[in-house]
């Protein structure tokens, strides 16, 4: 067919090798070979890269040792491959050795490819280094990289991954700060760091009360030492005042008690007017979140209020329920929201709450509420 074409195009008076003939052939022979299946299009790309002689060097080592490493000759355009410089970068190192091309890149004449801010971001990624994405970001004027909501995404989206949720709000921020518009998926990302922010502030907390109990319980210890040696009732006035003087430490359910979910409802808000289904999803995130750090009365009011505003499917709701019971151990409960499915039968059996029930249950070693769950389930089957 590729013969044809060619003598087609030299009928129709175009001369062979002029411009117009390479296009229409090679754009031809690209598509033909695509739709035929005998190369992927990555390996035509590859192939024609080793035909002009311009093939990718190994590793960012090589790289350095041209004569496109020095600053100077850095500024010209032959700094055209900047993208594929960072897609060599696979380790913390290299993306250091790659930041010098990228300012140099920054200050030269040539213009970077849209794509650059997406493998700027892949590339540091890639490497473990989410926080040093983040630092071209915040300096996008001096490096360069100016950032699309896709990029922002995957941006936020590894840093809750290795648990900077500080740097996933500041990237939200700086989302914010750039005029995007937020869709439903960064707003999922948003609510977890934003709840993953509290709950790290409500340990910070608990952490500090408990090492100022312990440092006054020694500071009131040394006291009581020195009064032992004056008399036995010049003793107990001084274990009364100091007993006196000294507050009560502050239990971690009266620190748990400061839980501010006002910024992560107000997300999740936001995430289930655009994408209802995400939004339900995200509520159940958070939900579950709470339940597993042990934060039962806050999953309860939110479930509470989340039903009086039916923003949650019956069968979600139900199953999140469910999990509330059995975090709070109140099997009772449990079995009695189970029986409500007599006259509930469109919600079907719980499928996730169900065996997590059955697993609590089992490590009490009741048998009577084991028993009791067995036959409950095997009445809703029928």
């Amino acid at each position: 067919m590729a013969q044809s074409l060619s003598s087609t195009l030299r009928s129709s008076g175009l001369r062979t090798g002029s411009v117009l003939y390479n296009v229409l052939s090679k754009r031809w022979y690209g598509l033909a070979k695509r739709a035929t299946g005998e190369h992927s299009w990555a390996k035509n790309r590859l192939a024609k890269k080793n035909e002009r002689g311009d093939e990718l060097p190994p590793s960012i080592d090589e790289l350095m040792e041209t004569p496109m490493a020095s600053l100077k000759s850095c500024r010209n355009a032959k700094v055209t491959k900047l993208n594929e410089v960072y897609d060599l970068c696979l380790t913390p190192d290299d993306i250091a050795k790659a930041e010098k091309f990228l300012i140099a890149y920054r200050h030269g004449l040539s213009f970077p490819r849209d794509s650059l801010p997406l493998v700027v971001v892949r590339a540091c990624v890639r490497a473990g280094l989410p926080e040093r994405a983040l630092h071209y970001v915040r300096n996008k004027v001096q490096f360069g990289v100016f950032p699309t909501r896709k990029v922002y995404k995957i941006l936020m989206n590894s840093l809750l991954e290795k648990g900077a949720a500080k740097g996933v709000m500041a990237a939200y921020d700086l989302l914010l700060s750039d005029e995007w518009t937020p869709d439903g998926m960064t707003y999922n990302i948003a609510a977890r760091a934003a709840l993953q922010l509290e709950l790290n502030r409500i340990a910070l907390e608990a952490t500090s009360h408990n090492s100022s109990a312990d440092t006054t319980q020694n500071e009131t210890g040394g006291d009581s030492d020195v009064a032992k040696n004056e008399s036995e009732g010049d003793v107990e006035a001084a274990k009364n005042e100091s007993e006196g003087d000294v507050e009560a430490p502050k239990s971690e359910s009266d620190v748990a008690r400061g839980l501010d979910l006002t910024k992560t409802l107000e997300l999740c808000d936001k995430c289930s007017v655009l994408e209802p289904r995400l939004g339900t999803k995200t509520y159940r995130v958070i939900v579950t979140r709470l339940l597993t750090e042990g934060y039962t009365d806050e999953a309860s009011e939110l479930l509470a209020a989340l039903e009086a505003d039916n923003k949650l499917p019956k069968q979600t709701l139900f199953n999140l329920k469910l999990d509330l019971y059995t975090s709070a151990s109140d099997f009772t409960g449990a079995l009695a929201l189970l029986d409500t499915l007599r006259s509930n039968r469109e919600l079907g059996m719980p499928k996730e709450g169900l065996p997590r029930l059955r697993e609590a249950i089992t490590e009490t070693r009741n048998s009577e509420l084991l028993n009791s769950l067995d036959s409950m389930c095997a009445d809703l089957e029928q």
